[in-house]
């Protein structure tokens, strides 16, 4: 068996202008019939060592199945930073618009999409990231024990004292299929969660926590995980997203949004939004990555 550990810092960003589906058997939040108002999906993430920037468009927020989103290439995309605009131009092979961009520091960029006479736009300025964070443990946990479905794993956080840090925690595997074992190479979310008290929610494949307990100090979150519907896992890794205070109420909320639309009897949950003439949130954050090759 070879291990292979790879760390890697992601400086991202999330603008989502929320559709609706009725696909009973994926998940997505359904804001209202696109055929009264349209709504409109956009998605952008940056990864920290590179320039390029890229934005995918669509009518739909599917939660689960990404990969079937129906690209829009009839937009106008552009960013709008340091008194100047850079526009997008739409690539028909990936699918995204997209724009060499200088990499930000703490400047404010303002993302602008329009569509059909509309104009979508959200704000926000790019923070420092964390000072640290530790992912080895997964290695350690596969070597030891050499289980990697199900299990657990501690991670510690350096907090930066600079700043309110929000986190989400992720964790995904590549394997077969177990209910259809023709599909090999598969993708999916592992189901994951933590009884640390200050954790302030654990949906099926997240973990939210911020440091309003713990600022500028360490801490170690003992995350128990399974794999939900893969087996004869190739690679395993282990996520965690350091958000603005934006993107992370978006996700926390989307994800209570999910879990009560199975209990007619829940309250309802407010999604929260940061997006001017439209429903989303325009988030940035740096992404820590441990990857381990079975």
């Amino acid at each position: 068996m070879m291990h292979k550990h790879l760390i890697k810092n992601i400086l991202f960003c999330c603008l989502l202008f929320l559709g609706c589906g009725n696909d009973p058997f994926v998940n997505v939040i359904d804001l209202g019939d696109r055929a009264v108002e349209p709504v409109y999906a956009a998605t952008a993430q940056w990864a920290f060592q590179d320039t390029l920037l890229r934005v995918f468009l669509s009518q739909s927020i599917f939660i689960s199945t990404p990969a079937n989103y129906v690209s829009l290439p009839d937009a106008t995309v552009f960013l709008r930073h340091n008194e100047q605009e850079d526009y997008f131009t739409f690539n028909p092979v990936t699918n995204y618009f997209e724009s060499e961009i200088p990499l930000p520091t703490n400047e404010t960029m303002e993302l602008f999409v329009e569509i059909d006479d509309q104009v979508l736009s959200a704000k926000q300025t790019f923070p420092a990231p964390p000072l640290a964070v530790d992912l080895a443990d997964l290695e350690r946990i596969v070597n030891d024990t050499m289980i990697v479905e199900n299990g657990h794993i501690d991670i510690s956080i350096s907090d930066n004292p600079a700043m309110s840090s929000y986190y989400i925690i992720e964790m995904e595997g590549i394997g077969v299929n177990q209910v259809y074992p023709d599909q090999q190479n598969i993708v999916g979310a592992f189901g994951i969660g933590s009884d640390n008290p200050l954790v302030d929610h654990s949906s099926i494949n997240k973990v939210f926590i911020n440091d309003n307990e713990f600022n500028g100090n360490e801490i170690t979150l003992q995350i128990f995980y399974g794999s939900i519907f893969l087996i004869n896992l190739k690679e395993v890794t282990l996520r965690v997203r350091s958000v603005s205070k934006e993107g992370y109420d978006f996700e926390l909320s989307s994800a209570r949004i999910l879990e009560s639309s199975s209990n007619p009897l829940s309250e309802p949950v407010i999604l929260k939004s940061n997006i001017e003439n439209g429903t989303g949130v325009f988030s940035v954050g740096t992404t820590y990555e441990a990857t381990v090759t079975l």
